[in-house]
């Protein structure tokens, strides 16, 4: 349950013009084989990609609580805002691709430890 809560936390933030997200209810007492764009492992959401999707807006920092998470991508979006210093705080995050958006702010030393991929001035995804 609390995992469907920090998803929603997520949704309500974001503008999802193209209801990508439109499955992701309050109502759901499972985030695990119900909701699109997240996959499961032991219980836990191991991934979301939300890549090209039309999401616009700034991340929740609650997605900082999802612990089990090692796969996150919202390349390609209209995310602005800064990267939320709630990241570095899951402790199985492995990649993260935030490329082709907005997003600003530091890139933490604890986030230099997973596999970064954000975009330089220039417009090309790096490497980090």
């Amino acid at each position: 349950m609390l995992q469907v809560a920090i998803l929603m936390d997520v949704k309500m933030i974001l503008n999802d013009s193209r209801d990508v997200l439109d499955n992701w209810r309050r109502q759901l007492t499972d985030a695990c084989g119900t909701i699109s764009r997240v996959v499961c492992e032991d219980g836990g959401i191991f991934s979301i990609s939300l890549s090209s999707s039309g999401l616009a807006g700034v991340l929740s920092p609650s997605i900082g609580k999802l612990r089990s998470l090692k796969w996150l991508d919202l390349s390609k979006n209209l995310l602005s805002g800064n990267i939320p210093t709630s990241l570095p705080n899951i402790p199985s995050l492995n990649s993260i691709i935030l490329a082709y958006n907005n997003l600003s702010g530091e890139i933490t030393d604890q986030l230099l430890d997973v596999s970064l991929y954000n975009c330089n001035s220039d417009g090309r995804e790096d490497d980090s």
